[in-house]
């Protein structure tokens, strides 16, 4: 679904495509708990608010206030089951919001590189968990922990996930990104002679 938006995105029919795309998201987050590239979709979303610019004070101190508070939301005080439209459109306002106010602190560089790792951190973020969980479920009856204790366990496997990310980062992802790059530039060495 997802390339065929991209595609689609970039023609003349955008707001049309993202109109339909909007509609099929709908349906499939009423119909499962388990759908996930709806999420993608407000990136798309995101991307585009982000090049419209936003001077006003108030709508951005307005954003602030309310991504603060859907985050809060989502930290297991709203019990939201899997990836349904609830916990879809909570976090589609936290990240639009934080889109639109465009705090300062996003524009540190530590953040900057988490952004170069983020797809790295997409793809290794449940297996960690699902790692994390398993152990400490040895030693402890996960059946009887709180929510606190739970996002505690969520929040202590951060440096783990960062950490792994940031070495297939560098082993991985850059070294294809470079040979992608080192290509490009052979092809149009080729066709300039």
């Amino acid at each position: 679904m997802l390339p065929i938006v991209a595609i689609l995105y970039r023609s003349k029919y955008r707001k049309l495509t993202l109109l339909v795309t909007v509609i099929l998201a709908a349906i499939d987050l009423g119909t499962s708990a388990v759908v996930c590239w709806t999420y993608f979709l407000t990136g798309i979303i995101a991307a585009a608010v982000l090049k419209v610019r936003i001077e006003s004070l108030l709508i951005k101190c307005i954003a602030n206030i309310t991504a603060v508070a859907s985050f809060i939301l989502t930290c297991g005080l709203l019990e939201t089951p899997g990836y349904g439209y609830e916990r879809y459109l909570i976090t589609s306002l936290f990240f639009l919001c934080i889109t639109i106010s465009n705090p300062k602190a996003l524009h540190f560089q530590f953040l900057n590189r988490l952004s170069d790792i983020s797809y790295s951190i997409y793809l290794l973020h449940l297996p960690i968990l699902f790692v994390t969980f398993k152990s400490i479920a040895l030693i402890s009856d996960l059946s009887m922990i709180g929510k606190y204790t739970f996002w505690a366990m969520n929040f202590m496997a951060i440096p783990i996930v960062v950490s792994a990310s940031v070495l297939t980062f560098i082993y991985i992802e850059k070294r294809f990104m470079q040979h992608s790059k080192y290509t490009k530039a052979q092809i149009s060495v080729v066709q300039k002679s």
